[in-house]
């Protein structure tokens, strides 16, 4: 209940920037300022008697304020997944725009406060301004990495985090978060404390499937890759689709399993279904014949595409 109060503190106090209201100024005929700071650092717990009141000088009833605060929750988090799609399209200026926009800001949705926070590095990171070694430093720090591997469920934000640190282990031979995350993509009790999942999800078992592969480790990489294709098909998402598709494919004739054949088509389909430039066509198929040889894939394709000739 009291972060739930604090949450209201910090979206009053947010409502009265918006406003241009100076502190003095709204906590007059309501509390002491002293108090109204103690309220926002979480030291004391704002009665609905001062929500009340301060709710009267915004000139708002307390059903607009809850209205209004449940709004902002959910949509606070979608403003901040926007800095997430930005940074996985490599839109690294305009994420920017949205980190420095949000910087210091009192979330009220401790997700969007996690995503934030994974954001900021991930960016910092990406446009070389922390090294690898502080990267992976900052990841393990936000999520206490690796205690944090003990527990039973896990928020988005962790397993992008895991993700990240993963990627950054592989560089140096470490393998744990990589084998963590093998493990538990491929659990049918796959548990995630989120409902946002489905927009991450796709590319965590791309990258995922993408690192065991890198291992050589392709029965992992299979497995991963055949769980995130049920789990795309399942959810309507052509989202990483054709990248799954792939590494199933390599996977299989890394392998020397007959499925190769069934990963090679699905893979082609995939992305002549995604992508209508004729070029990216070319240059996949390109990339197939440098894998296996043009007869294999001529025989897939049982049949010469224009963009062949």
């Amino acid at each position: 209940m009291n972060d739930l109060f604090l949450k209201y503190a910090y979206f009053l106090d947010n409502l009265r920037e918006d406003y241009g209201i100076k502190t003095k100024d709204f906590c007059e005929d309501v509390c002491e300022p002293r108090t109204y700071r103690m309220y926002i650092s979480g030291k004391r717990v704002m009665s609905q008697k001062m929500i009340n009141g301060f709710c009267k000088k915004l000139k708002l009833t307390p059903n607009d304020f809850y209205s209004s605060f449940n709004r902002n929750d959910y949509e606070e988090y979608i403003q901040i997944s926007k800095i997430y799609n930005h940074l996985t399209n490599n839109q690294y200026e305009n994420a920017r725009k949205l980190l420095i926009i949000f910087d210091k800001k009192n979330f009220i949705n401790y997700n969007a406060q996690l995503l934030y926070d994974y954001c900021i590095i991930r960016y910092n990171y990406k446009t070389n301004q922390i090294v690898k070694a502080e990267a992976l430093n900052r990841y393990s720090n936000l999520i206490n990495y690796p205690k944090c591997l003990d527990k039973m469920t896990f928020t988005i934000q962790e397993t992008l985090s895991i993700a990240a640190i993963a990627e950054l282990e592989n560089e140096i031979k470490e393998v744990t978060a990589l084998n963590f995350l093998t493990k538990f993509l491929s659990s049918p009790n796959l548990n995630l404390s989120s409902s946002n999942h489905k927009n991450v999800l796709p590319s965590m078992f791309s990258h995922v499937a993408y690192l065991n592969g890198l291992n050589d480790n392709f029965e992992y990489s299979l497995g991963v890759s055949k769980r995130g294709i049920r789990f795309c098909i399942a959810n309507d998402s052509l989202r990483e689709l054709d990248r799954l598709f792939y590494y199933s494919f390599l996977s299989c004739l890394r392998l020397n399993l007959p499925e190769k054949d069934y990963y090679c088509r699905k893979y082609i389909n995939t992305v002549l279904t995604k992508y209508s430039d004729e070029e990216y066509h070319k240059k996949i198929i390109s990339m197939l014949i440098r894998d296996t040889d043009e007869y294999y894939i001529q025989n897939i394709l049982n049949t010469q595409y224009d963009f062949l000739n």
